[in-house]
């Protein structure tokens, strides 16, 4: 009887370390991943900072065509490597970018065409959606529309040619990153002015 008694006492030992084990080991995976969507939403930050300093310069949203290839070029150079892809540094980050949009003192200038293998990646899209607003935006952290989905680490920009833009980014599972604390899509929303067009 002791025997058996001193055997259900270990056996409930062990199970029970096991459990501990694995509670730990789910611990570290949750605060592992919270680490990489905290990893994107800086780069989320950055994209956002560049396309400020783009659109206090140039007083609009890049424009469909070769000033949206020449910004996501600058941009995928900004943020090369994406959190999500095996957790590997694969290029010196921001070091090809363009620095005249962070740097608040500069002047503006042509963007030159980068040739860096980073400049060919398709992190950052860059899109216009002319009928976006405020109350668009104020919904869209709520309940995000279905189109936005993308591959893992991708970071999107949509402009309304007038004066806001949204960053928002795809997480892990390839849906609008959502804040760990309120559930809420984590979007960037940033405003600039535009010109009349007597300048």
């Amino acid at each position: 009887m002791r025997y058996a008694l001193i055997c259900v006492l270990l056996i409930g030992a062990i199970a029970g370390g096991v459990f501990s084990v694995a509670r730990a080991q789910s611990s570290a995976q949750q605060m592992a991943l919270a680490e990489l969507d905290d990893r994107m939403f800086r780069q989320m930050r950055q994209v956002s900072g560049w396309l400020d300093q783009y659109c206090m310069w140039n007083h609009r949203w890049p424009e469909v065509g070769d000033e949206t290839n020449e910004a996501t070029q600058q941009l995928n150079q900004l943020v090369p490597n994406n959190p999500y892809a095996n957790g590997l540094l694969t290029l010196g980050q921001g070091l090809d970018a363009d620095s005249q949009y962070t740097d608040p003192n500069a002047s503006p200038v042509d963007m030159p065409a980068p040739d860096d293998q980073a400049a060919n990646l398709n992190r950052v899209q860059l899109g216009i959606d002319n009928s976006m607003t405020e109350e668009d935006v104020r919904e869209d952290m709520k309940n995000p529309p279905d189109s936005w989905t993308a591959d893992p680490g991708t970071i999107s920009g949509i402009g309304n040619q007038q004066t806001l833009y949204v960053i928002w980014g795809a997480g892990r599972n390839g849906k609008p990153l959502k804040d760990p604390l309120t559930g809420r899509t984590q979007l960037i929303i940033g405003r600039y002015a535009m010109l009349n067009n007597g300048e």
